[in-house]
């Protein structure tokens, strides 16, 4: 693991970007014990089909919102990770601010800071900490 963190700080050239990574790791470390087993890309999720002609400069919250709940039918404990800047005021319209709001209030968002990636904290946790080196075997 520590392989991985060295080659994902290389990757920035951000000042601070440890102290991010660490913030994330150690976030992982006290609120994953709420046992979340599905992590959902927000940003992927959101841009998902938003390449036309129009679109709205935001990720489709609604779209994201009904990955959280089919998950959460499915009985499973999904947590969104997506960047602090796609709920910002200025980025966030007004209308979702109660659904980013909800998902704070039940604990479903990670907000990555400014200056990090998150696609490094979506992927470190899919692939370094729920895999087991057998899931890659079967694969």
């Amino acid at each position: 693991m520590a392989a991985v963190e060295e080659a994902v700080l290389e990757q920035s050239r951000a000042d601070d970007a440890a102290q991010k990574w660490k913030a994330f790791t150690d976030w992982m470390a006290r609120k994953g014990k709420r046992g979340y087993d599905v992590l959902i890309d927000g940003a992927n999720v959101g841009y998902y089909k938003q390449n036309y002609a129009g679109a709205p400069k935001h990720v489709a919250f609604e779209q994201i919102d009904a990955i959280l709940r089919h998950c959460q039918a499915l009985g499973r404990k999904p947590l969104i990770v997506l960047h602090q800047r796609h709920t910002f005021v200025q980025n966030c319209p007004k209308q979702y601010e109660p659904m980013v709001q909800q998902w704070r209030d039940e604990k479903v968002l990670y907000n990555t800071p400014n200056g990090s990636n998150d696609d490094w904290c979506v992927w470190n946790r899919i692939c370094f900490q729920w895999c087991s080196v057998r899931d890659w075997s079967e694969g």
